[in-house]
């Protein structure tokens, strides 16, 4: 029987629970722009660096979750993560890029039960929209958490 108890409590312990288990490990930054895993301007124009740099694993509705935004820094500006889905909702809402800067910015992400949908990464230089606006990965929700998948 105390066979049988250890590896239960291996088992909860370990977090064996399949593609239910939810992470709050955090996503490592990319290091620059052109390194973010999410750019699809790269693919339409191989210039412009606009996207994201974001990961899979499930997250529990409680967390704030860390998606960075990336662009050419030059020019500087402001980011902001818009046209979020209800109850989807970003910490902070807009990012200064320091033009000298890695062009790799954080946002925080919290997500209520039941939310789905996408976002746009936008640039704003001197209140004008600058440059293409680039969609975010998708967040799919369901009972247990929730988590990103590409959009593209």
């Amino acid at each position: 029987m105390a066979a049988v108890s250890t590896i239960f409590v291996v088992l909860v312990l370990s977090g064996c629970g399949g593609s239910d288990a939810v992470s709050s490990q955090p996503h490592a930054a990319p290091t620059k722009a052109g390194g973010c895993n999410d750019l699809p301007q790269v693919n339409l124009d191989p210039g412009v660096v606009s996207g994201f740099d974001w990961s899979g694993e499930k997250h529990a509705f409680s967390d704030a979750v860390t998606i960075y935004a990336c662009v050419d820094p030059k020019g500087g500006g402001e980011l902001a993560l818009e046209a979020l889905p209800a109850g989807v909702s970003v910490d902070p809402s807009v990012r200064s890029i320091a033009p000298a800067g890695n062009g790799v910015l954080a946002f925080r992400i919290r997500v209520q039960s039941g939310a789905t949908g996408t976002f746009h990464l936008l640039r704003h230089i001197d209140g004008e929209t600058i440059g293409p606006q680039s969609k975010g990965p998708a967040i799919v929700s369901d009972a247990n958490g929730w988590h990103f998948v590409s959009s593209h």
